[in-house]
């Protein structure tokens, strides 16, 4: 049989399937007359496609679906003939319905949004380089872009002078020692709507500004590219409140001076904002088995008393990813830089022993809110511990509900994730590729 003939023989095939689809989706539609004469055409192409080759010649199946197309056409509305639309919602209808189930029940992609889990997983973090030397090129940017997820933020000094840092957060014990910043509106994906954080840097006086990720602090990179010689901006701040060098801001507020003079044009700010982890969530095997203690596990924390908005007390709508550190019975205990469950140091994931010798980048666990020097926290039924594995950084089950007002600290179980609310367990890092990309820790 020809080549021609094959591929005859198959779009006829396509074509009594089609007569099918329409039978089955309009038969209530249809006149009784057309649905017989439908049927009649159907079955006598599909027998000619079951009879040998010397018998069906190709002119002879060309013709019997002409005949099928020529009944089908009037009464095939929205089926048939197929449409390029048509063909394409179907198809990206089930695509959708697919990549939900998929979502739903096996593998949910997820994004670290902060260093809680540092160094097993990385959110976003910051590449900064020198003001008084070139920055990355165009293709530079482009190949960060592609393979670490980076935007570069870079903004010029409208005039020369001299650059000032204000520190507008202030609360019941004083000015916070960080950079001030505003909560904007803005747009992800240019319609998606988010939240971002907008800092204002002064030179010669006239602010220069930066709108970053709302779960993103520009404070190290201030530090890094100002006050290299101090730990912290923190630091760089009270050295300034002890030499009485803080000055009034140009908008109220404090201010530091940095005594580094930029000329008009020269980058205030030079620095790369480096994505989150992307990776997969594992939805299907806590389904028939439960989580032990050392997974990294994702959990809704609409159930958790402790994480309502101080304000209003609504419940925060998200998910976190944290290590599973205590279930049902256990008691846990901080002897910096070791956690002690039950009495003896923790095991169950590589986490716990780095953090305990405290190498790789893990800095150990931090004696903090419940789990302070001395204290023990026993995890009560039905819900689980969760911490994270960079402790010092992380805000967790050791401090969740702490500070809220009495009527909302009322509650039981503040700081506690329900059982139930865990949804999975981190899988695999599909993005970007650094030497974390693969299966998750």
């Amino acid at each position: 049989m020809s080549k021609s003939a094959k591929k005859l023989r198959k779009e006829a095939h396509n074509l009594c399937r089609m007569a099918d689809k329409v039978l089955a989706y309009r038969r209530d539609l249809m006149p009784a007359e057309a649905i017989a004469e439908i049927e009649a055409q159907r079955d006598h192409l599909n027998g000619m496609l079951t009879e040998k080759e010397q018998s069906a010649r190709p002119e002879t199946i060309q013709r019997a679906m002409s005949r099928l197309d020529a009944i089908m056409k009037p009464h095939g509305g929205d089926i048939y003939p197929v449409t390029f639309a048509g063909e394409n919602v179907e198809m990206l209808l089930v695509a959708a319905i697919l990549a939900i189930g998929i979502r739903t029940f096996f593998l949910q992609p997820f994004k670290i949004p902060t260093n809680s889990m540092w160094p097993t997983y990385a959110g976003m973090t910051e590449k900064v380089y020198s003001i008084d030397e070139a920055g990355p090129n165009a293709l530079e940017k482009i190949w960060h872009f592609v393979t670490l997820g980076a935007v570069n933020y870079d903004e010029p000094a409208p005039v020369a002078g001299e650059v000032i840092i204000p520190f507008g957060i202030k609360t019941d014990e004083g000015w916070q020692a960080l950079a001030s910043y505003v909560p904007i509106k803005a747009r992800k994906w240019l319609i998606l709507p988010t939240q971002k954080l907008r800092y204002s840097l002064f030179v010669g006086g006239q602010p220069v500004s930066f709108e970053v990720p709302a779960d993103f602090r520009l404070d190290e990179v201030i530090r890094q590219t100002y006050f290299p010689d101090y730990p912290t901006l923190q630091a760089a701040f009270e050295d300034a409140k002890r030499k009485g060098t803080l000055i009034e801001g140009s908008h109220g507020g404090i201010a530091i001076p940095t005594n580094h003079k930029l000329q008009a044009g020269q980058s205030v700010l030079d620095f790369d904002i480096d994505t989150g982890d992307m990776l997969f969530v594992d939805r299907f095997t806590y389904n028939f088995i439960p989580p032990k203690v050392g997974d990294p596990i994702v959990f809704r924390t609409n159930e958790i008393p402790g994480l309502v908005d101080k304000k209003t007390g609504a419940p925060a709508e998200q998910y976190y990813i944290k290590r599973l550190v205590g279930q049902a019975g256990d008691t846990l205990e901080v002897r910096e830089p070791v956690l002690y469950r039950n009495g003896e140091p923790i095991e169950g994931a590589d986490a716990f022993q780095k953090n305990s010798e405290q190498i790789e980048d893990y800095p150990g666990y931090k004696a903090m809110w419940r789990l302070s020097s001395g204290q023990t926290d026993t995890v009560p039924e039905g819900y689980v511990y969760a911490m994270g594995d960079n402790s010092p950084a992380s805000y967790d089950s050791r401090g969740w509900g702490m500070g809220l007002p009495s009527a909302l600290a009322d509650k039981p179980n503040l700081n506690y994730v329900p059982e139930k609310e865990v949804i999975g367990e981190a899988f695999f890092i599909f993005y970007p590729f650094t030497h974390r990309w693969g299966l998750a820790d």
